[in-house]
């Protein structure tokens, strides 16, 4: 599984340094701000999942992020995975109900997230084989 590339979307540069450092021991990794990925950032494909928070520093929201990926062709089918310090039932039913496959909640054992991404990438190729 370490070839698997995951695309993270992250706007705050502490979160992102760590998710790199963290995930990048196990897959290779590619990152771009909020910002970078709606404006329409090189995204390097072939990625096998993407993991984006919700915030809304740059004014784009998780919302806007999860439906560019779902009107992209070459993104709509990856496993989704939203990280956020949010605790809103409503906004964790929101993000699922427009495709995410997991809403974890920040901050989040680094177990637990290896966990889930290890699950959607077996459960994608199985989809996908």
């Amino acid at each position: 599984m370490e070839n698997e590339k995951i695309l993270i979307i992250e706007d705050d540069e502490d979160t992102r340094m760590y998710l790199k450092f963290f995930i990048g021991k196990k897959f290779q990794i590619n990152i771009y701000s909020t910002r970078e990925f709606y404006s329409g950032g090189n995204i390097q494909v072939p990625v096998n999942l993407i993991i984006f928070d919700i915030s809304i520093k740059n004014k784009v929201s998780g919302e806007q992020v999860i439906k560019k990926i779902k009107a992209n062709n070459r993104l709509n089918h990856l496993p989704l995975v939203c990280l956020s310090a949010l605790t809103s039932d409503q906004e964790r039913e929101k993000i699922l109900a427009l495709g995410a496959n997991e809403f974890l909640i920040k901050p989040i054992a680094n177990d637990k997230l290896l966990e889930v991404i290890e699950m959607l990438l077996t459960e994608n190729q199985r989809i996908n084989s």
